[in-house]
């Protein structure tokens, strides 16, 4: 019988950045708990494919992109503050800029705030130190 494998935390720090440069959805999925610690997250088809739809256009397969889906499916969370967030860490784009609105300007606040909120986190300074001006 093969020994199990055991993991340094070195290691599982190295698969976790692997997965989450790979994957804007696993990237999602761990980043939830820095965002929503006290909400469950409820996963679904449609944000796997939203977030085949945003790796798309960060590859720049899709230059144009409309997403019509109901409100507080995570539109929002996933285009404003997780995908931008994912393209400066894991995917190694800090130079790229971005103009974040949205129809209401609290709305555009809320989700700059937390986007700001899960770049200077300690989970993800640990994975991908960038530093904000």
């Amino acid at each position: 019988m093969a020994k199990p494998l055991s993991l340094t935390a070195a290691d599982r720090l190295a698969i976790e950045r692997e997965l989450c440069r790979r994957s804007l959805a696993d990237f999602a999925k761990m980043a939830w708990h820095v965002l929503e610690p006290a909400t469950p997250l409820k996963w679904g088809w449609a944000l796997d494919a939203i977030c085949a739809h945003l790796e798309a256009v960060t590859r720049g397969e899709i230059n144009r992109l409309l997403m019509n889906v109901p409100p507080g499916t995570m539109k929002s969370l996933l285009t404003g503050v997780i995908w931008p967030a994912w393209e400066w860490g894991p995917r190694g784009m800090a130079s790229t800029r971005y103009i974040s609105t949205a129809h209401k300007q609290d709305l555009a606040i809320r989700d700059n705030l937390k986007c700001r909120r899960l770049i200077t986190s300690e989970w993800f300074a640990e994975r991908w130190p960038v530093i904000l001006t």
